[in-house]
C-alpha cells in the first residue's frame, strides 16, 4: 500500500492526516492528490511517493511523533529525504509540536515542504514564515474549541441534542422545527420485544412508583441495574432538559471529542421555570414528582434512623452517630455504619455487622450497669402563667396557619403571613418566660437492667449514651472489644420529657444547685 523510491538519494515522504475519518469525508484523498501534483506534476504516479496516513487522530492532543504514522515517519526518515505536508495544521496544531518536527527533520539532514502554504525549510525566510503560521494555527485551534463550546451551550438552551447517545427509551432524530437533532421517545417495536423501548421504559418507571423493587421493575429492560437507576434520575423522562456541562477528552485513537461531564446535574431553567419539551416526555410532572418521592423514600429505607442501636453508638473517626444500613433482606447484610463512607481519600469506611453488635452491646451494658439503681427526677408543678401564655400563643398560631391556607388572594396571604410570624414570636416569648418548678427525686425500685429489658431500641440508645460513648473504629477482623471502644462518662443524665435517669454512684456530680445537691446526697446515702 505504501511505497518508497529506492533508486535515488532522496525519498519523498508525504504525510496526510484527518481528525475525524468518516465515509463522507474526502480529506485524505484531496491531500494525496495535491501532494502528488506538487511532487510529480499532473500526470505523476502517487506510488512513487512514500505515504503516511493518520486517520481519526487529533492534531491538538497528540504530538506528531506519538501518532501511529507520524512515529513511523520519524523512524524511517533518512538524510536527504523530503517531508511533504499540504498545510501546517495537518502536521501540528501548536507551535511547540511544529517546531519540534522541523528541528528533527533538519537534524536528520532532511527538509520539509508545506505545499499549500508554499513554505520550504531550505530557506531562512521559509523557517520564519513557518513559525508565524504555526502560532496562527495554534490560535485558530483554540478559537475552534471555544466556538464549539459556545455552540453546545446554544444547542442545549434550544433543547437540541448535541453530545453522546440518547438514553434507553429515547432516540435522537432530525429536528422537525429547525437545525440539528432532538430527543424523542423511541416508539419503534423491535424483535423479539413486545413493546417499544419507550413503552417498556415507562412501564418500568411506573412499576417503581407503585412500589416494585428495582429488580422487578427492570426485568423486561435490556439495561444494567446501574443504567436503570441512572434512567430513573434522568429529567428527560418528564420532558425536561438536563443542564449538562461538557468536557473535552481524547479517544483511544487520539481524537479530540466532547462528552457530558460526570459532575452534571439539575435541569435547564428559563426565567425561573424548568425548560420542558412535551414531545419528549414519557411522564407527567405529577408522575415525575411521585417518582422523586419514591426514590427519596428508598434512600431512607436503606439508612434507617429509628431502628437498631445506631443512635447510641458513634463513628470512631468523625464522632457522628451510626445508622442502620442494609443492602438486601439477609440479616448478615445489615450493618451499623457511618453515613460518611469515606472520611478521607484512602481511609476505610466505619461499619460493623448488626448481628455481631446487638448481643455484645447488650451483654456488656448489663454486665457494667445492669445492677445499678436508678431514680426519677420528676417535675411536680410548673408555672401556670407560663403554661397559659404558651397555650394561647399556640392556639393563635394554629388559627393563623389555617388563615394562610385559606387565603385566596395576595392581600389575604400577606395578612396571614404577618399573623403567622406574630404568633410564632408570641410562642417563643411565652416559652422563654421563667418557670417555677417543684422537683422531687423518686427511687423507682428498678435497676438499669430492668429498664433495659422494658425499653425499645430508641430508649436503649438513650441508656447507651447515658453510660458513655460506644465508638466503632475502622478495620476488619478485629475482636469486638477492640472494634467497639467504650468510654464511660464522668456523669450521666438522660432527659426524656420530664423524666431524668441517673447512675446512683454519680448523683453528686449532676448539679451545682445547693438545695438539689443536698437532696441528692440524702438520697444517695439511702440508696447505698
Amino acid at each position: 500500500m505504501l511505497h518508497e523510491v529506492w533508486g535515488g538519494r532522496m525519498t519523498d515522504r508525504a504525510y496526510v492526516r484527518i481528525s475525524l475519518d468518516t465515509e463522507a469525508s474526502a480529506s485524505i484523498t484531496k491531500q494525496r492528490d495535491r501532494l502528488t501534483k506538487k511532487v510529480l506534476g499532473d500526470d505523476g504516479d502517487p506510488d512513487k511517493i512514500a505515504w503516511y496516513e493518520d486517520r481519526s487522530v487529533s492534531g491538538s492532543k497528540v504530538a506528531f511523533r506519538d501518532r501511529p504514522e507520524g512515529g513511523r515517519l520519524f523512524r524511517e526518515l533518512k538524510q536527504g529525504d523530503r517531508v511533504l505536508v499540504t498545510k501546517i495544521d495537518r502536521a501540528a496544531r501548536n507551535v511547540e509540536d511544529l517546531l519540534g518536527l522541523v528541528r528533527f527533520v533538519e537534524e536528520t539532514g532532511a527538509t520539509i515542504t508545506f505545499a499549500d502554504d508554499d513554505i520550504d525549510t531550505k530557506s531562512n525566510s521559509g523557517k520564519l514564515i513557518l513559525t508565524v503560521l504555526a502560532a496562527i494555527a495554534e490560535f485558530e485551534a483554540r478559537l475552534i474549541g471555544e466556538r464549539r463550546r459556545q455552540s453546545l451551550e446554544v444547542m442545549k438552551k434550544e433543547g437540541r441534542h448535541a453530545v453522546g447517545s440518547a438514553p434507553y427509551g429515547f432516540v435522537a432524530i432530525k429536528n422537525p422545527n429547525g437545525r440539528g437533532l432532538v430527543i424523542r421517545p423511541d416508539h419503534e417495536v423491535r424483535i423479539p420485544f413486545r413493546l417499544s423501548p419507550a413503552e417498556a421504559l415507562r412501564d418500568a418507571v411506573m412499576a417503581v412508583i407503585n412500589g416494585k423493587t428495582y429488580e422487578e421493575a427492570k426485568a423486561a429492560l435490556p439495561v444494567s441495574m446501574s443504567g436503570f437507576k441512572h434512567l430513573l434520575h434522568n429529567p428527560r423522562l418528564a420532558g425536561m432538559t438536563p443542564d449538562h456541562d461538557y468536557e473535552i477528552y481524547t479517544t483511544s485513537t487520539g481524537r479530540e471529542a466532547y462528552r457530558l461531564s460526570r459532575a452534571s446535574e439539575g435541569v435547564l431553567m428559563v426565567d425561573g421555570t424548568p425548560l420542558i419539551d412535551p414531545d419528549m416526555a414519557l411522564l407527567t410532572m405529577a408522575e415525575w414528582m411521585a417518582l422523586r418521592e419514591m426514590l427519596e423514600s428508598r434512600k431512607l429505607k436503606a439508612w434507617e434512623v429509628a431502628k437498631g442501636y445506631g443512635s447510641g453508638m458513634t463513628c470512631g473517626v468523625c464522632g457522628e452517630r451510626l445508622y442502620r444500613h442494609h443492602t438486601d433482606k439477609r440479616p448478615s447484610k445489615t450493618a451499623l455504619a457511618c453515613i460518611r463512607k469515606k472520611h478521607a481519600k484512602g481511609d476505610p469506611g466505619v461499619s460493623i455487622a448488626e448481628h455481631r453488635v446487638n448481643p455484645y452491646i447488650e451483654e456488656t451494658f448489663l454486665r457494667l450497669y445492669g445492677q445499678r439503681e436508678h431514680v426519677e427526677h420528676q417535675t411536680i408543678e410548673e408555672s401556670a402563667v407560663r403554661l397559659e401564655a404558651i397555650s394561647r400563643a399556640k392556639v393563635a398560631l394554629i388559627e393563623a396557619q389555617k388563615a394562610l391556607t385559606a387565603a385566596v388572594d395576595d392581600a389575604e396571604e400577606d395578612e396571614a403571613y404577618q399573623a403567622v410570624r406574630a404568633a410564632k414570636r408570641a410562642v417563643r416569648e411565652a416559652e422563654a418566660m421563667p418557670t417555677e418548678r417543684v422537683t422531687k427525686l423518686v427511687p423507682t425500685g428498678e435497676t438499669w437492667g430492668d429498664l433495659w429489658e422494658s425499653s425499645d431500641d430508641l430508649e436503649r440508645c438513650e441508656l447507651l449514651r447515658l453510660a458513655g460513648t460506644w465508638a466503632v473504629v475502622p478495620g476488619r477482623g478485629l475482636a469486638l472489644d477492640k472494634k467497639i471502644v467504650h468510654t464511660q462518662k464522668p456523669f450521666g443524665i438522660a432527659v426524656d420529657g420530664e423524666r431524668v435517669v441517673m447512675p446512683a454512684d454519680l448523683l453528686e456530680t449532676i448539679t451545682a444547685d445547693p438545695e438539689i445537691r443536698e437532696d441528692l446526697a440524702s438520697l444517695w446515702e439511702s440508696i447505698k
